[in-house]
Order: structure tokens, then C-alpha cells, then sequence
């Protein structure tokens, strides 16, 4: 544009107004051609800049030449405006007819006359700062100048398409009416429409060098709003909620006068609600007592963590090699139970090898002596450590009791030790009954992502928001970030004590280190029928009804979202116990005094059990009223939504 320095190119993205064509009378021809012969010498150098401005104004346009835009773009922008030219050239008239009216009315105040320019240098500063008025309108954008450096246009794009080439990792929602597509702004000069166009994916991306993605629940009974702010990047989103605040006492309210100018002693809507910055989720802080646990726990693991990894180094290397020095290395499986367990450890060995499932490279992490004998009795890797004596020996009663939250520490600990020693790990809890050896699935999967976890559900409980991740069943590939995650994450047991839960403090720490260090993490969402759960066993009869009747086979059934007296029924309904009768609820002793070779083999059933319906447990209603009981039971304890693990 002239007096910018910008040179026009015919490739470049055309933006700007169109003109409305100016008149060629006599007169105005004669006053022009007569002031051009009266030019001084010094205003010979505006000459060319002045004739380039009239030659374009002739041709009925101003054009600003943009030459980081790519021609294709140009051509597709400049064909749209020339359908549009009409109204520019209306609104350009309006603007210039009340620009005329006013000046006309500031002469006839002040008696005055308009002003003619008397020189070149007075046209040509006149004709700039028209070019200037014009180009501060954009007519060419949906935003204002103003915002230019923030927006500059504005897409819809395929919501599932998006997810799909633009994978965060989290499992997506179902779809539902209203929430289709996805809102895409500009923030480069790349791009600038009049109207909100819609794309695909693939074309959207072209015009960004970076796509910064917001999730936000698509609840308009929320009332929420989405404010976007040009400043210094922060990459969490802060939250201001209206909460209601109390009102002000007669005398104070007599004595100040409302804000917008209402009476003294009137009501408003800002005497009753302001906004407060508000927590993301309802967390309650741990308690010092609760801190002071953790300290003593981490103080206890930490000073037995070096001996710990050198105990740990040839078992788990052993065991990674499927028992044979030859073997070749594989990712490990590992296991932790205490001896309350051991009915589900048992099925779990029993189920795989009925299935002909490898349970060579599984090691196990005892937190007793007790079950550490019964693992080595199966013919497991096993590993006892002094340092798992603090955690209680017997089955947690319920999700969400103190006992369960400390044998979550027992699990981190267990998986930041083979995490340490350089091991790729599938952590598997033992209420888990497998179909096909899940590693393979892994190895068919994309290496980008440093974990994998089963999903566990569309329930939304806000703090396992937004991952959804169950952390009874996942996948870690062994680097520098899942390393240095695990290191940070068994510091958290304050936090996995007060929750009674690891799962809420771990998707927590996944968020953070997600954006802050690039860690990948992948729930499996769109295979959830492949690793199966109480969640499928509650919301998907239909699904359950074809595993139970052996048409539908999963990698695995995971007896979780049950209270702890209701998984093994449930196990058996769909034909996942493999474990004889004679081997529950009885001592190691006991077992032992029984068992002809190896446990496993005096134990495992070859086909799972029958199942008979019995009406503490088989009643499918009956299964439901008791589960209802708990969910409610656990709600009056903590205060909030309780999802089982």
C-alpha cells in the first residue's frame, strides 16, 4: 500500500476496500491539471507516489498486498470479496456521506468554509490518512483491529476427524447432539474471513504452525464461559465461579452507594454473587497428620530404596527373560498382593495358564512372607522386601478405607522400582482375568506414547477428570520422562492416603507433566471392549451377555468398580474363576500341608467354575441394590462422588 513500502504482487493475498469509482467532470479535472503547474520544485519528489494513488483510484480500488499469504489462499479470499464488493462500496458511501455531513455541519456552526488543499504535500497527507480511516475498518474480518494479534478468523471443524489426527490421548466422549464439531480460532495473519467457514482437518492445519486444544465439558446447564485473553502463554486454565456471598448489614448498605447507581438501600445482582478464582476440581488439602504419614513412609522407602534395587536387579532381569539367561528381553508384568488377596492371585496364574497365557515373565511384589511363599510355590519371579512391612497383610474391606489407599503406595513403589532398573512393565491388579496375553496388543500400538491404561468408564467423577485412566491395568515404556514422572509421583502418598486412592493423584500428576514435559499418554477408549470392566459388567448388558454366552472375547475381564465381596461372584457369572474350592480362605500352612507338587497344580481348574445363582450374590437385582448401598455408604464418608477401582 502507498506510504507503507509494501510492493504489490499479484500472488499476494488481496485484502482491503473497494472504492466507490470517483467522478471526472470538467470542473474537477481543470482545478486538478491547474494546480499541477503551480507544484515547487521541492514537491516534485511526491509526484510519482501521488499519480501511483490516482492511477489506482481510477481502476476503483486500494489494494494491500500481504506476501506471507500463499497464492492459493489469495486467489480463494479475493474470489469471495468480489462477490461482496456491492455492500463494501455501500458501506463505504454511508461512511463517506456522514463524513461529508459532518464537516458540512461543523461550517455552518463555526460560519466558517471548507479548507481546499492548497499544495500537493496537503493532498497527498489527505489522501494517506483516508488510506489509513479505510484500512482500520477491515471490513475483510469477523474481529476488529483491536484483536488482530489475538484472532483473526474462525473455523468449525469435524469433532471426531480432529480427535482422531489431533490425538491427545484421552478417551473421547460419545457423541451427542450439540457437541459435533469442534471451534477453531486463528492467531496468525495467514488467515482472515468475514464469515465462519467450515473445514476439514487436514486443510485447518495447513494454516498453523501450532494448535493449542482446550477441553471443556459441553454442559449448557453449567452456565460456563470461555474468555481468552492475549497474554504471556500459561498452559492451565484458571477458573473465577460466582458464588454467593452474604448480605450487607441495613446501616452499610445505607451509608454506600451502589456501584451501577442504584438507590441507596436497592438490591442488585452484585449485592447478592461476586466471582472468585476457583480450584479446577473440589480437592481438600491432606492433613498435617496425613503429611506426617507420608513423610514417615517415604522416609522408610527411600532409605531402603538402594539395597531394595540391588536386591530387585537379577530377579527382575531374570524375569524379563522368562526365566532363561537366553531368553529375550520383554516387557515384565508386574503383580502386588498382600495375603487378604491371595484367592485372586491364585485365579489370576489360573485363568492365564488354562488359557495357555505365558505367566513366565510375571513378577510378583509380596508384601508378606506369607504370600511371598505362595508366589514362589506357583513358580513366580518373586520379590519381599522389609520395607512393604508397614502394609497391612489383610484384603482391603472396601475401596476408599485406609487399608486400600496404603496398599495403593505398596503399587507405586513396586512399579518406580522396575521403572528404575530400565524395565518396560505392564502393572496388572490381581482381581483381573486374562483371555490373550495383552503385550502383544501393545507391541501393534504407535511407540509415540510412553504409557497406555485401560479406561475405566463414561462416569466423569471431576477427579479423575479428564483422563479417565484406571490405574488397575496399564502399560509404561521404559524413558527419561516415565522415569523421572514415577520419581515425583512417590512423593505424592499424602495426597493417594487422604484421597484413599492413587488413581485421583496420579491423573493429576499425568495432566502436569502431559503439558509441562511432554509425556504421552493413551487411554483406551475406542478398544475398551477389548479390556473389560464392573464398569461394562453395570452399563453394557448386552456386551456382558455375549461374553458370558462366549460369543465376544476381550484381552482380559477386570472385576473392578465392585465392592471387595462381590468380585469373585461376579468372576464366576462370567466364567472366569479357575481356582477349586478346598484352596480358600485357608493359611499358606494349610495349603501347603495339602498340595502333592506345586500349589498351582492341586488349585487351578482346567474350566472355570459353574456358576450357581445364589440370592446373596446371584440376583442380578440384588447385585445392584448391594452396589447402590456402597456407592451411597462411601458418599456419606467422603463428601463426594465415589467411583470403585
Amino acid at each position: 500500500m502507498l506510504g507503507r513500502k509494501r510492493p504489490l504482487n499479484p500472488g499476494a493475498k488481496v485484502t482491503g476496500v473497494v472504492l466507490e469509482q470517483p467522478s471526472h467532470n470538467s470542473e474537477d479535472n481543470g482545478r486538478h491539471h491547474g494546480r499541477m503547474h503551480i507544484m515547487s520544485a521541492r514537491a516534485l519528489r511526491y509526484i510519482i507516489p501521488a499519480l501511483s494513488v490516482l492511477a489506482i483510484l481510477l481502476q476503483g480500488a486500494v489494494f494491500v498486498g500481504r506476501q506471507d499469504i500463499p497464492a492459493e489462499h489469495a486467489a480463494r479470499n479475493w474470489s469471495a470479496r468480489q462477490t461482496t464488493s456491492g455492500s463494501r462500496r455501500r458501506k463505504l458511501r454511508d461512511a463517506t456521506t456522514t463524513s461529508s455531513s459532518l464537516k458540512a455541519s461543523s461550517t455552518a456552526k463555526t460560519g466558517t468554509s471548507a479548507v481546499e488543499p492548497e499544495t500537493a504535500d496537503d493532498e497527498f497527507k489527505e489522501l494517506l490518512e483516508l488510506d489509513s480511516k479505510l484500512y482500520n475498518l477491515n471490513f475483510d474480518s469477523l474481529f476488529p483491529k483491536s484483536m488482530n494479534k489475538l484472532v483473526t478468523d474462525i473455523a468449525i471443524l469435524p469433532r471426531k476427524q480432529f480427535a482422531r489426527e489431533l490425538d491427545v490421548g484421552y478417551a473421547l466422549d460419545k457423541k451427542q447432539e450439540g457437541n459435533e464439531q469442534v471451534l477453531l480460532l486463528y492467531a496468525n495473519q495467514t488467515s482472515s474471513s468475514s464469515s465462519l467457514q467450515s473445514f476439514s482437518v487436514r486443510d485447518a492445519k495447513e494454516r498453523c504452525k501450532a494448535i493449542k486444544v482446550v477441553l471443556t465439558d459441553p454442559d449448557p446447564k453449567k452456565q460456563e464461559c470461555i474468555a481468552i485473553m492475549g497474554q504471556w502463554s500459561s498452559y492451565h486454565v484458571h477458573k473465577f465461579k460466582r458464588k454467593k456471598i452474604k448480605k450487607q448489614k441495613k446501616k452499610d448498605a445505607e451509608l454506600l452507594e451502589d456501584a451501577d447507581g442504584a438507590e441507596k438501600g436497592e438490591e442488585t445482582e452484585n449485592d447478592k454473587y461476586e466471582f472468585k478464582y476457583s480450584p479446577a476440581r473440589r480437592t481438600i488439602l491432606p492433613t498435617a497428620d496425613q503429611q506426617e504419614a507420608n513423610r514417615r513412609i517415604l522416609l522408610l522407602y527411600l532409605s531402603s530404596y538402594p539395597a531394595a534395587l540391588e536386591k530387585l536387579k537379577p530377579i527382575a532381569e531374570l524375569a524379563s527373560r522368562g526365566g532363561s539367561n537366553d531368553g529375550k528381553k520383554m516387557p515384565i508384568t508386574v503383580l502386588l498382593s498382600n495375603y487378604g488377596q491371595s484367592r485372586f492371585l491364585i485365579n489370576y496364574i489360573c485363568a492365564a495358564r488354562a488359557r495357555n497365557i505365558d505367566v513366565s515373565r510375571v513378577l510378583l511384589f509380596a508384601t508378606d512372607k506369607e504370600t511371598y511363599k505362595l508366589g514362589k510355590s506357583m513358580g513366580l519371579a518373586v520379590f519381599y522386601d522389609e520395607l512393604f512391612a508397614f502394609f497391612p497383610k489383610d484384603a482391603a474391606k472396601n475401596y476408599h478405607d485406609i487399608g486400600y489407599a496404603l496398599l495403593m503406595m505398596a503399587k507405586v513403589f513396586s512399579v518406580h522400582l522396575v521403572n528404575a532398573l530400565g524395565h518396560d512393565l505392564l502393572f496388572s491388579d490381581v482381581d483381573i482375568a486374562l483371555y490373550k496375553d495383552p503385550t502383544e496388543y501393545f507391541f501393534q500400538q504407535s511407540a509415540a506414547y510412553d504409557a497406555f491404561f485401560q479406561h475405566d468408564g463414561y462416569h466423569h467423577p471431576a477427579r479423575f477428570a479428564p483422563l479417565a485412566a484406571n490405574t488397575g491395568f496399564y502399560y509404561v515404556q521404559n524413558n527419561e520422562r516415565t522415569r523421572y514422572f514415577f520419581s515425583v509421583f512417590i512423593r505424592m502418598g499424602d495426597l493417594v492416603i487422604k484421597e484413599r486412592s492413587h488413581q485421583a493423584a496420579l491423573t493429576t500428576l499425568i495432566n502436569e507433566h502431559m503439558s509441562l514435559y511432554g509425556l504421552r499418554v493413551k487411554v483406551m477408549g475406542k478398544d475398551s471392549k477389548q479390556f473389560m470392566s464392573g464398569y461394562h459388567y453395570h452399563a453394557d448388558k448386552k456386551l456382558m451377555r455375549k461374553l458370558k454366552e462366549g460369543r465376544h472375547e476381550p484381552h482380559l475381564f477386570h472385576a473392578n468398580w465392585l465392592p471387595g465381596d462381590l468380585k469373585m461372584p461376579v468372576l464366576m457369572e462370567t466364567k472366569n474363576w479357575f481356582v477349586q474350592e478346598q484352596c480358600l480362605d485357608k493359611s499358606f500352612s494349610e495349603l501347603k500341608a495339602t498340595a502333592v507338587d506345586e500349589i498351582g497344580l492341586d488349585c487351578c481348574l482346567l474350566e472355570p467354575a459353574p456358576y450357581v445363582k445364589e440370592s446373596s450374590h446371584g440376583d442380578e437385582e440384588k447385585t445392584e441394590e448391594e452396589f447402590q448401598k456402597v456407592i451411597e455408604r462411601m458418599q456419606n464418608s467422603t463428601g463426594s462422588r465415589v467411583e470403585f477401582l
